[in-house]
């Protein structure tokens, strides 16, 4: 199920935009697309594989689910899952899923078994923009297709070991 499919230019939102306009939108300079599924479909998953051009393999592991974490580069692009621990109406303990593609100018999450949302998420990017501390989701874009410089020239395990503190070994 689609939660929401927006179009952000210099920053700042431009619109929500249908589904078959993403590739538009990803074509303009200085553009972000940032699309949040919710138990996908594989007919949604084929349709942002083609709109994003995302690598098969990937869009496999969205599709089955239950992977174990991980980390992986395709291209100019990052793929990554990760597990989501939440409790149930019940008070037990369940276990969402969350994969999420990273491109220059997107990002695509797809949340499956999982209730926890990315609005905190979005309203703190629109924080940080309002207080003038630049714009996170663009800098995660450019950190995505190498244009960071030094960064992107650094094995993988030792940057993520920077961003994240978790040891290296454990990546």
């Amino acid at each position: 199920m689609l939660i929401n499919c927006v179009a952000y230019q210099d920053g700042r939102k431009l619109a929500d935009i249908p589904i078959a306009d993403i590739s538009d939108y990803l074509a303009r300079p200085d553009c972000f697309v940032w699309v949040a599924l919710f138990d996908a479909t594989p007919a949604e998953l084929q349709e942002m594989q083609e709109e994003f051009s995302l690598h098969e393999l990937a869009v496999e592991d969205a599709r089955h689910g239950h992977q174990r974490p991980k980390i992986e580069e395709y291209g100019d692009s990052l793929f990554a899952v990760m597990h989501l621990p939440e409790m149930d109406d019940r008070g037990e303990l369940g276990i969402g899923e969350l994969s999420i593609f990273v491109g220059g100018n997107y990002v695509l999450s797809v949340r499956n078994r999982s209730r926890q949302g990315f609005l905190g998420v979005r309203q703190h990017r629109t924080d940080v923009r309002a207080e003038g501390q630049g714009d996170g989701v663009e800098a995660h874009g450019r950190a995505a297709d190498g244009s960071r410089g030094q960064a992107a020239r650094q094995p993988r395990a030792p940057r993520l070991h920077q961003q994240s503190g978790v040891p290296p070994r454990c990546l």
